[in-house]
């Protein structure tokens, strides 16, 4: 079988012979100057991984991923009712239907505490909007910093699907990408480096959304039972537990059936003290408590006093952080 001749392939050929005979001379050098080899290498590492300290080429060890949807979480002062929660979070509703990527969005008030509230906004596709996720959600804080400047509102673009990254790959969404964890002891310097280091890290541009987990304690009302005057008055805990928790949140005194502005549903009938939001503490102290065959005070028995609670515990090996 003979090779094919012709113009192209004797072309091909001188080509072919070329290509070996520089590679054959290179190789040769290579073997007889391995030092030099070596050392052209390393210094070709070293200057390639300098390039990204010395800022030439950026590094990210997840990049984001544009996912057309995010959240934002309102905080209010605490203290304050679901009511004026609702007023925000409405007044927010209002600004993201006049977003023209926003398609629709689902907001809830009074989750988990009365003092907070939260929307979930989906987007158009990526491919029908010119701009990105953090061009909306920058916009978002832009008017809420502006808007409500007494209100903690954060915004959090979406990354579920994204597998190694605070809140993707399948996991609880919500985590920060960056967390700092203070431990200590003593709950007032905590509280103080708390806020030294919010501080600080406000003054690092591109740093956004910076928030605690310590949340000042729910206002209450403390009771402390005076065991002694209870056992004088012939009294018990559970009358006095019943008396306080009637009045302030209530008793249940029955069911309306097949109620018709419940959708047809049986509602429960709560039976309160008229005006029992509003009570003072010396209205509390005045509440009738049965002792035996006559009735005493609240205060003949128990000392009221303001404080307040803590809204959460959150445990780290075992500290309180």
């Amino acid at each position: 079988m003979t090779e094919p001749r012709g113009v192209v392939w004797d072309f091909m050929d001188l080509m072919e012979q070329g290509a070996v005979t520089k590679y054959e001379t290179v190789l040769r050098w290579g073997l007889s100057n391995s030092k030099k080899v070596i050392a052209v290498v390393l210094i070709l590492f070293f200057v390639t991984i300098s390039l990204i300290p010395l800022g030439v080429i950026g590094s990210e060890y997840m990049p984001r991923t544009d996912e057309g949807s995010f959240r934002v979480s309102v905080e209010l002062s605490v203290g304050q009712n679901i009511q004026q929660s609702d007023l925000v979070v409405k007044e927010l509703e209002e600004y993201l239907s006049t977003i023209p990527e926003v398609t629709n969005y689902l907001s809830s008030a009074g989750t988990p505490s009365s003092n907070n509230g939260s929307l979930s906004v989906q987007l158009v596709d990526r491919k029908d909007r010119d701009r990105t996720v953090w061009q909306i959600t920058d916009q978002v804080r832009a008017y809420a910093k502006q808007n409500f400047p007494n209100v903690i509102i954060r915004v959090n673009e979406s990354q579920s699907s994204v597998a190694g990254v605070s809140g993707g790959g399948g996991g609880g969404g919500g985590g920060a990408p960056i967390q700092i964890q203070l431990l200590g002891s003593n709950m007032d310097n905590l509280v103080a480096s708390s806020y030294q280091t919010q501080s600080i890290l406000s003054q690092i541009q591109g740093i956004k959304d910076i928030r605690s987990s310590y949340t000042e304690g729910m206002p209450e009302i403390q009771m402390t039972i005076d065991r002694d005057r209870l056992k004088f008055y012939n009294s018990s805990v559970a009358e006095v537990a019943n008396v306080f928790n009637a009045a302030i949140a209530g008793q249940q005194a029955g069911v309306y059936a097949n109620d018709p502005f419940n959708d047809g549903q049986d509602t429960d009938i709560t039976v309160r003290i008229k005006g029992s939001d509003g009570f003072a503490m010396q209205d509390i102290r005045s509440l009738p408590v049965m002792a035996g065959n006559h009735q005493i005070s609240l205060g003949d028995i128990a000392v009221l006093r303001e404080g307040t609670g803590p809204v959460m515990l959150q445990r780290v090996d075992n500290n309180v952080p």
